[in-house]
C-alpha cells in the first residue's frame, strides 16, 4: 500500500472500546493508509493498542481509567468531558470510519456522542462506523442497550456497516475464541484496505473515485460488508456475499459498491458476469472498480452493500425506539 500522504483522499479510522480497539490495532499493524485513532475508558486495553494516537477519556469518572462497567451514560459523559482532548488529534478527513462494539458502556456510550461531536465539527465529510451487536445470549440488558446505541449511530452516521455476532458464531463457531475474533478483525482491516485501494487510480484498470464513494455510501443508513477470496472471480463474489455478518435482503439494497482486485487472466466476461450475479438482486445504483495485482493467487472481492433491511436490525431498532 502506498503511504498515507500519497493517498489523494483523507481517511480517519477510529476505534471506540475493546472489540473497535482490536480491529484498529489490525488495520495499523497491517499498514493500511489511514490515520489511526484509539479511544477508551480502560486504560490497561489502551496500553497494548497499536494506532497512531491513543486516547483514555473519564479518567476521573472511572477511578483512574478502569472502565464504565457496562454503564452507557458514564461511556458518553466520559467522551463529552474530554471532547477537547479528543478533537486535538481529530483533523479534517473526506471520510471517518468508526469502529465500536455495542450493549457495553464506552462503545455504546462513547460512540454514538463521537458521531455526535463529528456531524457537528465536518458536516461535509462522510461518516459511517462498522459497529457489532452482542450475542443475544448475553442477556436482555446488553441487548437492549445495543438497541439503543444502534438507533443512536444512525441518527448522525451516513451508513452503519452492521456486524452481528451470532452470525460470527454461524461461521467461525468451531474456532478458538481468539482465533475467532481474530478473524473477524482481519476482515474489517481486509475491507477498509480494499475500499481504499479500489479508490486510488495508479496501477488500476479501473477505479471509484471518491465521489463514487460518496454517492454511494452517503445517507444511507443499515448496510453490510463482506469480503471474499477464490481463484475464480464468481466464486469470491459468492465468498463475499457468504462473508457478511447481517442477515439483510439483497433486494433491498439502494445501492452497491463492489472493489475486485484479481489476477491477471480475469476476462471481461468474467468481470461482467460477477456484476451480472449481483444486479440480479435489483440493486438501484451499482458502482465498480478494479485493481490487477499479478503475483495474487486468488481474486479478492470487496462489497459494501449500503441502505438494505434485515429482520434483526428492525427488531432493535423497535427496542430503540427507532424506525428503519
Amino acid at each position: 500500500m502506498m503511504p498515507i500522504s500519497k493517498v489523494p483522499f483523507k481517511v480517519t479510522l477510529i476505534g471506540v472500546s475493546g472489540g473497535g480497539i482490536n480491529s484498529v490495532t489490525t488495520i495499523y499493524d497491517s499498514k493500511v493508509p489511514v490515520i489511526t485513532i484509539a479511544i477508551d475508558t480502560d486504560k490497561k486495553q489502551l496500553n497494548i493498542a497499536n494506532a497512531h494516537h491513543t486516547i483514555l477519556i473519564g479518567e476521573k469518572l472511572t477511578y483512574g481509567g478502569r472502565g464504565t462497567g457496562g454503564d452507557m451514560k458514564v461511556g458518553e459523559e466520559a467522551l463529552r468531558n474530554d471532547i477537547d482532548i479528543v478533537m486535538e488529534h481529530v483533523r479534517e478527513s473526506d471520510f471517518f470510519l468508526l469502529i465500536n462494539s455495542l450493549g457495553g458502556g464506552t462503545g455504546g456510550g462513547a460512540g454514538p456522542a463521537l458521531i455526535d461531536e463529528l456531524r457537528a465539527e465536518f458536516p461535509n465529510s462522510i461518516i459511517g462506523s462498522v459497529s457489532s451487536i452482542p450475542f443475544r445470549h448475553e442477556g436482555r440488558v446488553r441487548w437492549e442497550n445495543a438497541s439503543l446505541a444502534l438507533s443512536r449511530m444512525l441518527e448522525k452516521s451516513d451508513f452503519v456497516l452492521v456486524s452481528l455476532n451470532d452470525m460470527l458464531l454461524d461461521k467461525f463457531g468451531n474456532l478458538p475464541v481468539r482465533e475467532c475474533f481474530n478473524r473477524y478483525d482481519y476482515l474489517v482491516a481486509e475491507y477498509v484496505k480494499g475500499v481504499i485501494d479500489g479508490m486510488i487510480p495508479e496501477n488500476s484498470v479501473k477505479h471509484v473515485d471518491f465521489s463514487d464513494f460518496k454517492i454511494a455510501t452517503q445517507k444511507t443508513g443499515v448496510s453490510a460488508f463482506g469480503v471474499g477470496r477464490h481463484h475464480l472471480l464468481n466464486s469470491a463474489v459468492d465468498d463475499a456475499l457468504e462473508t457478511t455478518f447481517l442477515d439483510f435482503d439483497p433486494s433491498t439494497v439502494q445501492s452497491m459498491l463492489v472493489i475486485f482486485r484479481t489476477r491477471e487472466m480475469v476476462s471481461m466476461k468474467d468481470a461482467v458476469g460477477s456484476l451480472r450475479k449481483l444486479n440480479k438482486y435489483g440493486v438501484g445504483r451499482l458502482l465498480w472498480g478494479m485493481r490487477v495485482v499479478s503475483n495474487s493467487s486468488r481474486n479478492l472481492v470487496i462489497i459494501t452493500a449500503c441502505g438494505t433491511k434485515s429482520r434483526t436490525v428492525e427488531e432493535m431498532l423497535e427496542r430503540g425506539g427507532a424506525s428503519v
